[in-house]
C-alpha cells in the first residue's frame, strides 16, 4: 500500500488548509525545498505537528516512494534504537524516563562514534532532516551517510553527547563547544564536540582526534 505524502496527512489531520497547501506548492515549484520545511516556513504548522506527521509516513515529493526509517540501521545498532524507544515510551515520569533511558542510549551513541572510528572518519555529523535523525561520517574528506535514526532520539542523543562534552544540555538556543575522551579497543581518543541550533532542532558535529 503507499504511503501517502506529507501534505496530504496534513491536510487530512486538520493541521492545514486547503489554501495553506496550494500557497506551499506553488513555493516548492519555485525553489524545489521540501514541503514539510516549506509549511514550516511559513508558519502554517508547528515542528511537533510536522514531526508527528513524519512518523506516520513521509514520501518525498520529489522521489515518491516508501522509506523506511529503520531499512539503513546496521543490524548490531538496531536493537539499541529499539531499546532507547522503549525506554523513552515507557517511563511514568521524566525521573524514570530519563533514569531508564540512560542505559541503552549511552550503549547507542557510543556505537555510532565507535563506527565511525572504524571507519576511519575524522567526524561524525548528528542532526535532523525530513526523514529522522541523520547520522554522516567524514572520509578521505568527503561526508558519507551512516543510517538514519528515528526523530524522537534526536533530544535524547544530543543530550547524552552535551553529557559527555560537558556541556549545558538546557541550552538549545545557542551553539555550545566541548570535548570528551573516548576509547575503543585499547585506543584513547580525543574527541572535539560541537552543537548548534538548526531547523527542527540541533546539530552535533563530533571531531575523532588520534
Amino acid at each position: 500500500m503507499a504511503r501517502k505524502r506529507i501534505g496530504e496527512l496534513l491536510l487530512e489531520a486538520g493541521l492545514i488548509t486547503k489554501e495553506q497547501l496550494e500557497i506551499a506548492l506553488k513555493e516548492q515549484k519555485k525553489t524545489g525545498e521540501l514541503l514539510g520545511s516549506i509549511l514550516y516556513s511559513l508558519g502554517f504548522i508547528s515542528l511537533k505537528d510536522l514531526y508527528q506527521a513524519l512518523s506516520v509516513s513521509y514520501v518525498d515529493e520529489g522521489e515518491k516512494k516508501d522509506f523506511d526509517i529503520t531499512s539503513d540501521i546496521p543490524e548490531d545498532i538496531e536493537h539499541l534504537v529499539k531499546q532507547s524507544r522503549e525506554s523513552l515510551l515507557g517511563g511514568k515520569s521524566v525521573k524514570t524516563d530519563v533514569q531508564a533511558t540512560l542505559p541503552p542510549l549511552i550503549r547507542l551513541v557510543e556505537r555510532i562514534i565507535s563506527n565511525g572510528i572504524v571507519k576511519g572518519a575524522t567526524d561524525v555529523h548528528i542532526g535532523p532532516d525530513m526523514k529522522g535523525v541523520r547520522v554522516r561520517y567524514r572520509i578521505d574528506g568527503q561526508l558519507q551517510h551512516g543510517m538514519h535514526l528515528p526523530m524522537d532520539l534526536l533530544g535524547p542523543i544530543i543530550s547524552r553527547i552535551k553529557i559527555m562534552g560537558g556541556m549545558n544540555i538546557a541550552e538549545t538556543r545557542i551553539p555550545q563547544d566541548g570535548g570528551t575522551e573516548f576509547t575503543y579497543r585499547d585506543r584513547k581518543l580525543d574527541i572535539r564536540i560541537s552543537t548548534y541550533p538548526v531547523l527542527g532542532g540541533e546539530n552535533a558535529v563530533l571531531r575523532i582526534l588520534d
